[in-house]
């Protein structure tokens, strides 16, 4: 049998190589890949095999490094799209492996020294590969953990047009530094795009009150004040109510009621305004 080197050997078993490395791919990920895999997935295996190829043939190739790289991204970050995990990400190149072991101990046999040879010449660059796919699923996934964090902080923090010019901000959950930032963001923005001049900041479903959360409070509270909004606080706990009187705390610019009914009767009663219940016959 003539002797091959690795890119020839690659090149001449392209076909070959990316028919068995993709049913590998597709038989271990079967439908997490998503319901119509198999066109993207193809172009995924031939473009990193021709890049692989590419890196291979020509010393410092950039252009083809470059590409490589390029494409690992890719694959990492539209497979943490898809919610596949670390491991299911690492098989893109564990396979590739798997089929070009396989296919080069058929061209050459189990035993043949050349056959080792080549595994061994192709072995440490996929494992650098394997790095790169798995640092780029890695920044995907935090990325992705972020934004999605960013969405929950959002919604868990609504501000809610109550009436014309009066506010209600429900709060549920522990505020913690980077909460407490977005309520006081989202309330001011919302105060100056409906002209508000009324608040009510229920923290009934507030279960920590502690010096932290009355700071936090303060800070909006004097921010809303700044713009024109008077705030109504309703909900506090004896808890909070004794972290307020510890801090020496005084609202002078704050109306505080027992609980969320009482601070929208204040707040309609802030705007000459009143909720009467009407008999239906």
């Amino acid at each position: 049998m003539k002797d091959l080197d690795i890119t020839t050997f690659m090149t001449e078993n392209f076909a070959q190589i990316i028919s068995l490395w993709q049913s590998k791919l597709e038989k271990i990920l079967g439908q997490r890949l998503g319901n119509a895999p198999s066109i993207q997935l193809e172009r995924h295996c031939k473009g990193l095999l021709e890049s692989f190829i590419g890196t291979l043939t020509i010393k410092d190739n950039d252009h083809a490094e470059a590409e490589l790289i390029t494409l690992l991204t890719e694959v990492g970050t539209i497979w943490a799209r898809k919610g596949l995990s670390a491991s299911e990400t690492s098989n893109f190149i564990l396979t590739l492996k798997e089929a070009l072991n396989s296919n080069v101990f058929e061209v050459y046999g189990d035993s043949d020294a050349q056959a080792f040879q080549m595994i061994l010449e192709w072995q440490q660059r996929l494992d650098q590969l394997l790095m790169i796919c798995h640092q780029a699923y890695t920044n995907s996934r935090e990325k992705l953990i972020k934004q999605q964090n960013a969405a929950l902080l959002e919604l868990s923090s609504p501000v809610v047009k109550m009436w014309d010019q009066i506010l209600l901000v429900p709060l549920i959950g522990v505020i913690d530094t980077v909460r407490a930032r977005q309520i006081t963001e989202s309330l001011l923005t919302e105060i100056t795009k409906q002209e508000s001049t009324v608040a009510v900041m229920d923290l009934t479903g507030v279960p920590v009150f502690d010096t932290a959360v009355a700071g936090h409070l303060i800070k909006t509270v004097n921010a809303a004040h700044m713009l024109g909004c008077k705030v109504i606080l309703t909900g506090i706990s004896a808890e909070g109510a004794l972290v307020l009187t510890k801090l020496g705390v005084e609202f002078k610019q704050v109306l505080t009621r027992g609980n969320l009914h009482s601070g929208v009767q204040a707040a309609f009663a802030l705007k000459g305004l009143s909720v009467t219940l009407k008999s239906v016959a």
